[in-house]
Parts: structure tokens; C-alpha cells; sequence
């Protein structure tokens, strides 16, 4: 009976990996059929993730420290702890340079490494949608509202951005992973449910620290609600939960620790304007510059100065979705409603609304944007960068949302389902798809 229902989940889950793989290809074509000559992004910060993945293979086939090399800045050469290197990547990506053969220059083109990171890229992608697919399942049990929220999660105009060349940020998948088995900490205090948490922790911090600041930012914010919520705290639970971050901090104290020096010594190049990169208030709820909508606004002229102003180009791409916010608001107040149902589960909704609402906050940066002008009016990430300068690029804070709004919608999406037949419930799903698709 084990093995049938085992071969059961293998199953689904390999479908809906399928399913997010057909998602990559149709939301990055033409790449694939110029896999081995074309790199995935505009050519930009791109080719430097490319140097990263060679580098990551030479240093530790040569057993070198990867965080200090003299091909940058030679002949002194550099440390790299500042550098975004992307050690996790750059490991599991050893295999692959190895498979599909060895550096090659011709060109100003990285032979097959062009290959290996289009591979990661796709992988990355389709990875992103299944383990949002397994959050939102946790928490709706709605397969269906659940792909919706991967996809939502994956093919943002966040993550799209962000495909033009930052392969970093393209490590999306960890952080549902993370959540999930985060939430399930709080419930059951298991070896499992605390060795995942600080796995992915690890994982999401080692290849951009804005993602390992996010998942603890969000870690503060969930505890807050768990505490409020639970008065009878064991000591127990106390010391586990304490447990995972220490652990996660040791483990990581070498890199923070060339972190720190690096920044003492100022030896180091590129200074970040967050006011530069923050975002626009319009920014989220219109279209951006790389989506097909756009060609209703462009021409606008304060719709142009407000992409120029908000630099939307990789960064910036904000746009929540009309049909996205709706399913939003509608899973909060169907949702809300039902806690006057002692049974029905209610997801901490004021956990996800309050997410929502700090990735969205942050992420308009230190002073207020409006219509493309720049406003003297402090905004609270002002106070926190200068106690907490750890993300100069507050514009990407949005994520925080994506992840609250994908959650919200599934939730919306199985709460609406409910009220239709079988029949019509698969015409619903392939209706809000295609809005949202």
C-alpha cells in the first residue's frame, strides 16, 4: 500500500515538474532552439555569471579559496565576497562543465558554458514553480490553484526581469521550500523540519544575500504573528527555533565574516543609489517595459518617465497583475469570512496581508516616487537602510509580495472553486490561466 501511494506521488509530482518545464520553454522561446549559441538575457550582467560558473569550477578542481582570485585586478588580484558569486550554482554546475566539455573562447562567446547556463537557468525556472506548487498545496490542498501559484510565483514580471541576466536572483526555488518547511517547524519540531529551513536558508543566502535577508526578514514577521497567536510557548520550541538560525550562522560565519572585512577595508569598487533603484508607485500596478501590455501605455510620457526614473529594465519590473490582485482580495475576504468556522484554517491571513504590504512598502526605497517624480518624503526603509544598509536595491523587496499574492490566490482560486460543479471547476481553472498567462 506504501509503495502504490509512493508511485502515486512520484507521479503527480513528475507530471507537474512536466508541466513547468513546458511553462520554460514557452515563456523563454526561442531559447531553445539556439541552446549552445544564445544565452538566456540581454548579454548584459549575463556574461558575468558565465565568468562565475568557470570560475567556481577552476578554484575548487584546484582546490583554491573561490572568494579570492587574480584574474580580476591582476596582478594584486581581488576577494570576491562582495563580487556576486554564486557558489551553490557554481558547485552543481561542475558536472555539467565537465559533461558539455571545457571553456572555450571564440568570439567573445563561452563555447559550451553558454549551454550549462541556459541549462541552470531552465532548471531554475521549472524548479521555482514546482516548490511553490508544494507550498501553496500545504496550505490549500487545491492542486489545480496550486500550478496557478507556481506559475504566478515563477513567470512574475519580477522573474522575467530578472532572466535578462541575473542568474543570482534566478535561485527562486529554495524560498518556497524554505517557508514550507519553516511553517511546518512550528507545528511539529522534527529533526527534518529543522534541517530543511536552515538548508535552503544556507542555499538562498550563499548565492544572493538579498534572498538570505528576505527569508529572515520573513522569519521575524511570521514569528511575530506564531507568538501572538500561541501563549503557551514550550521552552523547547524556544530553544529549536533558536537552534536553526545559530546553526545557520556558524555554518555561514567564514563568508560573513570576509563580508565584514571587505567592507572595513574599502577595498572595493560600485557604490548603489536606492534611491536609483527603488520603485516607482505606479510601477506596481502598470504594465512594465518588457511586457507585451506595455504598447497601451508607452507612448505616455509620464509612463516613460516613470520607467527611466524607476530604471525598469532587469530591475523594477513590479507590476502585480490586474487578475492577480483580484484573486488576492478575493482569497483574504473569502478566507476571513471562514474564521468564524473554528475548523477552516485561516493561513495567519494577517501574516500574508502584512507581507505583502512591507515588500511593497520596502521596496518604493527611501523617498517616494510618484508619476516618475521624486518626493523629499522619507519613507520607513529610509531609517532601517541607514542602521541596516544590507539591500541597496530596494526595488527588489517586491518578492515578499509576489510570494504573499501567490498564496492569497491559490487561496482565492480554491475558496471560488468551491461553489462550482466538476465540470465547471476545470473551466474556471483554464479561465483565470489564461487571464493570468
Amino acid at each position: 500500500m506504501i509503495k502504490k501511494e509512493s508511485f502515486k506521488k512520484i507521479k503527480r509530482y513528475s507530471l507537474i515538474v512536466l508541466i513547468f518545464l513546458i511553462f520554460a520553454l514557452i515563456n523563454t522561446y526561442p531559447l531553445i532552439k539556439h541552446l549552445t549559441t544564445h544565452q538566456l538575457g540581454d548579454g548584459g550582467d549575463g556574461t558575468e555569471f558565465m565568468w562565475d560558473l568557470w570560475w567556481m569550477k577552476k578554484s575548487l578542481t584546484n582546490l583554491q579559496n573561490p572568494y579570492y582570485t587574480d584574474y580580476l585586478f591582476y596582478p594584486n588580484g581581488s576577494y570576491l565576497y562582495l563580487h556576486t558569486l554564486i557558489p551553490f550554482t557554481g558547485t552543481i554546475s561542475i558536472p555539467l562543465q565537465y559533461l558539455f566539455g571545457n571553456l572555450i573562447l571564440v568570439y567573445n562567446i563561452f563555447g559550451n558554458l553558454i549551454l550549462v547556463y541556459n541549462i541552470i537557468a531552465i532548471i531554475n525556472l521549472i524548479l521555482a514553480g514546482f516548490s511553490m506548487f508544494l507550498l501553496a498545496f500545504y496550505l490549500t490542498k487545491n492542486k489545480f490553484a496550486s500550478i496557478i501559484a507556481g506559475y504566478i510565483f515563477t513567470f512574475s514580471p519580477y522573474m522575467i526581469g530578472h532572466t535578462l541576466g541575473h542568474l543570482n536572483l534566478m535561485l527562486i526555488w529554495p524560498i518556497p521550500l524554505f517557508i514550507l518547511f519553516f511553517i511546518k517547524f512550528h507545528y511539529e519540531q522534527s529533526f527534518k523540519n529543522m534541517f530543511f529551513p536552515i538548508f535552503f536558508l544556507i542555499l538562498l543566502t550563499l548565492d544572493s544575500l538579498y534572498y538570505g535577508v528576505f527569508m529572515l526578514l520573513f522569519s521575524f514577521i511570521y514569528e511575530c504573528f506564531f507568538l501572538l497567536k500561541k501563549f503557551n510557548i514550550k521552552r523547547n520550541y524556544i530553544l529549536k527555533l533558536f537552534g536553526i538560525f545559530l546553526i545557520y550562522l556558524l555554518i555561514l560565519s567564514p563568508l560573513f565574516l570576509g563580508i565584514l572585512s571587505s567592507i572595513f577595508s574599502r577595498k572595493y569598487v560600485g557604490n548603489w543609489d536606492t534611491d536609483y533603484w527603488s520603485a516607482d508607485i505606479f510601477t506596481l500596478f502598470i504594465p512594465g517595459t518588457l511586457a507585451k501590455s506595455k504598447m497601451l501605455f508607452e507612448n505616455a510620457n509620464w509612463w516613460q518617465r516613470i520607467m527611466t526614473n524607476s530604471h525598469a529594465g532587469a530591475e523594477n519590473q513590479n507590476f502585480l497583475g490586474y487578475t492577480v490582485l483580484i484573486l488576492s482580495i478575493i482569497g483574504f475576504i473569502t478566507e476571513f469570512k471562514k474564521r468564524k468556522n473554528k475548523n477552516a484554517k485561516n493561513f495567519y491571513l494577517g501574516f500574508w496581508l502584512i507581507l505583502a504590504c512591507v515588500g511593497i512598502v520596502f521596496s518604493l526605497g527611501t523617498q517616494l516616487k510618484f508619476l516618475g517624480y521624486i518626493f523629499n518624503v522619507k519613507l520607513p526603509y529610509y531609517y532601517i537602510y541607514k542602521i541596516f544598509p544590507l539591500v541597496s536595491v530596494p526595488g527588489r523587496f517586491i518578492l515578499l509580495t509576489i510570494i504573499s499574492l501567490s498564496i492569497l490566490s491559490a487561496i482565492g482560486i480554491t475558496n471560488l472553486s468551491e461553489y462550482l460543479s466538476k465540470k465547471a471547476k476545470y473551466l474556471f481553472y483554464s479561465i483565470i490561466f489564461l487571464l493570468i498567462f
